[in-house]
């Protein structure tokens, strides 16, 4: 007896539903605003996002409030090792959309100072 071919997960023949993660949507319940949505990622972040990005990240890598996180104070203060500052500069990256230096909190020493210089420095 010969199997019938099997189609990937995402793919619901003769129907009009796509698959997402655990949940069926129909297609005109579709809405191009994730397109737009999307776009936002690509405008110019502003220092005070940038700076607030920098900071939720440390916070929760250093397992410490976000409130203590001082803009003005020394990365070294943090505590954190030279690969999670890398990966905070690789998600950092992402975010703003940007290639950094994966040493820039080395450079720029603050997070102040790291997102005056993003914030001066992005594409428009």
């Amino acid at each position: 007896m010969r199997r019938r071919a099997r189609h990937p997960p995402t793919f619901q023949p003769d129907t009009n539903i796509y698959l997402i993660p655990k949940l069926y949507y129909p297609a005109e319940r579709l809405s191009l605003n994730i397109f737009y949505t999307d776009l936002n990622a690509f405008m110019p972040k502003t220092f005070a996002e940038i700076s607030g990005w920098i900071s939720a990240n440390i916070s929760k890598h250093a397992g410490i409030d976000p409130s203590e996180v001082a803009l003005d104070a020394d990365i070294a203060h943090f505590r954190l090792d030279s690969l999670i500052l890398v990966n905070i500069t690789t998600e950092l990256e992402e975010y703003i959309p940007m290639e950094l230096s994966p040493s820039i909190f080395w450079e720029m020493r603050t997070i102040a100072a790291t997102s005056q210089w993003i914030a001066e420095n992005q594409e428009e």
